[in-house]
């Protein structure tokens, strides 16, 4: 072997060796994980989603769409704003990722309420809330918290994952990558307030000015337009102009 060579491989592929070798338990454990809830009974999923939104008595009006792990033949993307939502007057109506070339989103009531994207349907969980020491409430999307609050959920996750409920929970509430590890920015939310990747950046209404009401969040990594794959979306509309989206678009 040649000194060349010899360099060649301490420099590089140790190196890449090693790192491969470090890396290999997180995978196993995150093809664990996707398997598992991927085979999980349709009645079994659809229960822990429920626990979720029971986890407390109050609406909190905060909603995360989720793998419903059912397919559709339409790749539309299509967000039912929940009847439930508290924001008037978009409550019930439906988002919609426009056709062609421009990035935008409009509002369609024409279409069913199925909400679904790249061929996935979805379904809406409520998130619970908990009450403050100083009276206000707070949403709560973290898996360990949740399970913390709830020894019902966390009875029922551990039933069926009882090496890594928490971590499956995490999955679970994602609809984007396939990974475990948490992260809200890899979520479809609704309501309550925008989860910012970057230093907040509320629009304002071209028309009149006026600030308009956060409607929901997308990963833009599920759009079919390119320009959004490193991004995620904020989608608001003006009380005064409704039928409107205005669209805030962060990267990462």
């Amino acid at each position: 072997m040649t000194l060349a060579s010899m360099v060649f491989l301490l420099i590089i592929v140790v190196p890449l060796f090693l790192c491969s070798c470090a890396l290999l338990p997180f995978y196993i454990k995150n093809f664990r994980i996707f398997r598992s809830v991927e085979r999980l009974p349709a009645d079994a999923l659809a229960k822990i989603h429920e626990l979720i939104t029971n986890s407390s008595e109050t609406q909190s009006g905060r909603f995360v769409y989720v793998n419903s792990y059912s397919t559709s033949a339409d790749n539309q993307t299509v967000i039912p704003l929940p009847n439930s939502l508290g924001l008037r007057p978009w409550a019930g109506r439906i988002l919609v990722e426009a056709e062609g070339e421009a990035f935008k989103f409009e509002f369609n009531d024409s279409l069913d309420k199925c909400a679904r994207i790249n061929g996935k349907n979805l379904r809406a969980i409520e998130l619970p809330v908990v009450k403050l020491k100083s009276g206000k409430v707070q949403g709560v999307d973290d898996p360990k918290r949740l399970i913390a609050q709830n020894a019902l959920l966390r009875s029922a996750l551990e039933q069926h994952f009882p090496r890594y409920p928490v971590e499956t929970l995490g999955h679970i509430l994602q609809i984007g990558k396939a990974l475990f590890e948490f992260d809200s920015g890899d979520q479809i939310r609704v309501g309550g307030f925008p989860n910012w990747i970057q230093p907040a950046e509320f629009p304002c209404c071209e028309k009149c000015k006026s600030r308009p009401v956060y409607l929901a969040q997308i990963p833009g990594y599920l759009l079919k337009n390119i320009r959004a794959r490193e991004a995620v979306i904020y989608l608001f509309s003006c009380k005064k102009h409704s039928d409107e989206v205005i669209l805030i678009s962060q990267y990462y």
